[in-house]
């Protein structure tokens, strides 16, 4: 209290003083009075006089007078026109001018560039340089023109200056302007401008601190793209996201920019290195050099511009601060995110599978395939599809496949929580490399060849969200054209097939593997029995891959019987092959090593060729029969030497006509060449791999060949090899379940023996006849004589010609000539009409005479 009234006197006083001295000025003219004022100095020198009006207009003159220990930067009159404005429109705010409690004299500046950042409204800049013996003084870059004017009343000091000191501009003003100045931190400035419209940071951020600007390039030095995208916020993502993710990310930025602030204000010359830290307290060591123009910190490069004043603090712009990434965390969320994948890692958190992206936690190697974002889709996803686009391991491709053009290989994904279908096993997914790049599943292109990499985790784009292996029939490539096994399938009910809890290996038939056994198939389709045992021993228990190992084990097919299987692989130059061994099936089952087809109940197996279970019995007879032209089975059955055809005890094919082409062409049992005419239609089974494989020569029990050709892909016409240019067509072939050598091929019209050529059919065929023709020619003349004779010799006994004579020897004999052909069937041989009609087929063509039949012949004579 005693001190507040001592203060209050004092007061009075130093007014009562003031008052006197005032007067006393006034007595005395005022110029010859020796106590001055900063007022005073301001008001007798006419270059402050604009200065000097606007303080009065804003009433600061009495605060000046007040004031002590200060220093007056006091713009001269040109400093109004310099800056193009009038007293009544310029901007004042005292405190521009004013260095508080100091009071500041030119000769006690340093060389080169002194930051002044105590006690005033934002940082000032002073910068000597002595040049030509002459001096000059900038601060904030105003020239002082009239230093060091100093009060006798007053502890200050007056420089007199050639620019306004306005206020500096707002960082993000400051930016925009560098920015447009130079083109060389517009990463930067967009980096503040997200953060400011967002309200990450605040004015208290900068207050009185020094900001490390860092350059384009230095963005580029230290970032990739990803990083880049993420820190700048590049596709606008983080409004769009929610919660932890969007707290971690806003964590992230800010901790990047405070790793660039620096505490308090660095700047100018400095004799020894200053030690500091930056907002996350890090510590940082700050060099000036080159009398304080130029800034290092941390042992970088020169700064490229220093000692900037903004409205809160101090900036110095840097091509390389080593410490600018220390600070920002990025792992596989960070990265997908700069991927433009916000959308992914949502679904991630929404499914808790956010730990798939924590790399640091789980140390485990990882893959991510994540589906191009375009035209802001958003796609839906389960729990299950998710961890369809993750491997765990780590998947470089140019490695897996270096050196190869063209190859498939299978990988396990990291959904493996299917115990109902899979049996606790992973589902897989097929990359295929071609010329034009990698192929998930023949349908999901990834979109390059290198991955990106953060961590332990790879991750890759692919053209569209990866979806789960489905069903059992949309799984499979139309391509692949497996149609007719589904067909079999569909009948006997299993293209949705009971969970099993281990997952099921299907081996399809596919491609072209029912064009060889379209009879077979035939057969098939009207025989349910059948179907079964085909395709239910073809249905596996447990997931069977062609990427396994050699590898033996024991599994059932559909009928639940014990099924024991051995997998081999064989590579060759062209292909990589995997045959299966099944103790059911008589072959080896060949499939294409990484053909596997995935489906959400196992895998299938597309086969080119039908294999047949041991259980299945397809026989020639059932072949021809569903041909429709039973008819050929009573020819063969009609000689006792055709019989091991049909038998199935030894390898035979046939060719066997159509129905209708058998009658057109009159052939039946009656067909006097018959024998002959089957012996061309059937193959020994030695020679039926030649046919098949549409050869030059196939053999036939006739010992006539045949040739094939094919007139386009999958048209296969024959024809006698020895004979004129007529051509059969093979319409549809099929081959035995136990025999691949014994096959029914069914040709659109019967081979005539008529095709041969002339030379060969006259010396096999009516060659013998010709020479039956001359003996009976023989017989009937001497045959003729003798009648005449008897008939002299019986009216001469009086014996009536046309009297039924007794079975002679001579008919006897006759007999025997006739039915000498022994493959006539017994039924037939003692016709009549059937002996006179295989007696004229024999007659030569070339004779001009009917042949007589000696069985027709009847004598009255005994004989001698």
């Amino acid at each position: 209290m005693i001190f507040g009234l001592y203060n209050g006197l004092w007061n009075q006083s130093a007014m009562f003083l003031s008052s006197l001295l005032l007067w006393g000025i006034l007595a005395h003219g005022g110029s010859d009075f020796p106590f001055t004022t900063v007022v005073d100095i301001l008001s007798e020198n006419v270059e402050f006089s604009t200065f000097l009006r606007i303080l009065q207009r804003q009433g600061c003159v009495p605060i000046l007078n007040e004031l002590q220990n200060y220093t007056l930067l006091a713009p001269v009159n040109s400093a109004f026109i310099n800056m193009g404005t009038n007293e009544s429109s310029t901007p004042f705010v005292l405190d521009n001018f004013i260095l508080r409690n100091n009071v500041l004299s030119t000769s006690l500046i340093d060389d080169g560039i002194t930051v002044i950042d105590c006690d005033v409204r934002f940082p000032l800049v002073l910068q000597k340089s002595v040049s030509s013996g002459s001096t000059l003084i900038k601060i904030n870059e105003a020239t002082i023109v009239d230093p060091d004017l100093a009060p006798s009343f007053q502890s200050a000091t007056v420089h007199g200056i050639s620019d306004l000191i306005n206020d500096p501009p707002l960082l993000i003003d400051f930016l925009q302007d560098l920015e447009g100045q130079t083109g060389e931190f517009s990463l930067f400035e967009k980096f503040v401008e997200s953060l400011t419209s967002d309200n990450i940071i605040t004015d208290m951020e900068f207050y009185n601190n020094t900001i490390l600007i860092p350059s384009n390039i230095n963005f580029h030095r230290y970032f990739n793209q990803l990083e880049i995208n993420y820190i700048l916020d590049n596709f606008s993502k983080l409004d769009s996201v929610t919660g932890n993710i969007r707290k971690a990310w806003e964590k992230n930025r800010l901790n990047f920019f405070r790793n660039l602030i620096l505490r308090g204000v660095h700047g100018g010359v400095h004799s020894q290195p200053e030690s500091t830290e930056n907002l996350n307290n890090d510590k940082i060591s700050f060099e000036s050099n080159d009398f304080g123009s130029s800034i290092s910190v941390n042992d970088s490069e020169l700064s490229i511009d220093s000692n900037i004043v903004f409205d809160r603090g101090i900036i110095h712009s840097f091509n390389d601060i080593p410490f600018l990434s220390k600070a920002t965390h990025f792992n596989a969320e960070t990265y997908l995110h700069g991927m433009n994948s916000s959308d992914f890692v949502q679904e991630l958190y929404f499914r808790n599978l956010q730990k798939m992206l924590e790399d640091e936690s789980l140390d485990v190697p990882l893959t991510i395939f994540v589906p191009e974002t375009s035209l802001n889709e958003k796609f839906g996803y389960t729990k299950s599809n998710l961890l369809y686009h993750f491997i765990e391991n780590q998947l470089w491709l140019e490695e897996e496949f270096l050196g190869i053009k063209s190859s498939t290989k299978m990988f396990e994904s990291a959904f493996c929580s299917s115990n109902k279908r899979l049996g606790g096993n992973c589902q897989r997914l097929r990359i295929k490399k071609n010329l034009n790049g990698y192929i998930i599943n023949d349908k999901y292109k990834i979109l390059h060849n290198k991955p990106f990499e953060i961590g332990k985790t790879l991750i890759y784009t692919i053209s569209e969200v990866l979806q789960l292996p489905g069903d059992f029939v949309p799984s499979l490539n139309p391509f692949y054209h497996c149609s007719k096994s589904l067909e079999l399938l569909r009948k006997i009910n299993l293209l949705d097939l009971p969970p099993n809890q281990e997952g099921y290996t299907i081996l399809l038939p596919c491609f072209e593997s029912w064009s060889t056994n379209g009879l077979d198939l035939e057969y098939l389709r009207r025989n349910l029995t059948a179907i079964e045992l085909m395709m239910k021993n073809m249905i596996l228990e447990g997931l069977i891959y062609t990427d396994s190992e050699d590898i033996n084990l024991n599994t059932k097919n559909m009928f639940d019987q014990e099924i024991s299987i051995s997998v081999r692989t064989e590579s060759s130059a062209d292909s990589e092959k995997v045959f299966l061994n099944l103790s059911s099936v008589r072959e080896s089952i060949e499939t294409e090593l990484n053909m596997d087809v995935f489906f959400n109940q196992g895998v299938i197996h597309p086969i080119s060729k039908s294999y047949f279970p041991n259980d299945l019995s397809i026989t020639l007879g059932d072949l021809i029969e569903t041909t429709g032209t039973t008819a050929f089975i009573d020819f063969l059955n009609f000689f006792d030497d055709f019989n091991a055809v049909l038998s199935n005890n030894d390898s035979y094919s046939l060719l066997v006509p159509t129905k209708n082409s058998l009658r057109i062409d009159g052939i039946d049992k009656n067909f006097t060449s018959l024998h002959q005419w089957l012996e061309l239609h059937v193959i020994p089974g030695n020679a039926t791999s030649d046919l098949l494989e549409c050869g030059n020569q196939i053999n036939t029990t006739s010992g006539e060949p045949l040739t094939c050709r094919e007139s386009s892909p999958g048209n296969y016409l024959l024809k006698l090899k020895n004979g004129n240019d007529n051509e059969v067509r093979i319409l549809k072939k099929g081959c035995t379940s136990f025999d691949m050598n014994s096959c029914v091929f069914l040709i659109d019209r019967p081979i005539s023996l008529q095709w041969l050529s002339p030379n060969k059919y006259h010396l096999k065929l009516p060659g013998v006849a010709i020479g039956i023709g001359i003996v009976l020619g023989a017989i009937s003349v001497l045959a003729l004589l003798f009648c005449i004779l008897v008939v002299f010799v019986g009216r001469n006994h009086g014996t009536k010609v046309g009297e039924q004579p007794t079975d002679t020897e001579d008919n006897a004999a006759a007999r025997p000539l006739l039915s000498a052909n022994n493959a006539e069937p017994n039924s037939l041989a003692g016709s009549n009409d059937y002996q006179r009609r295989r007696f004229e087929s024999a007659y030569s063509s070339n004779s001009s005479r009917k042949p007589i039949d000696v069985s027709t012949v009847r004598t009255s004579v005994n004989p001698v």
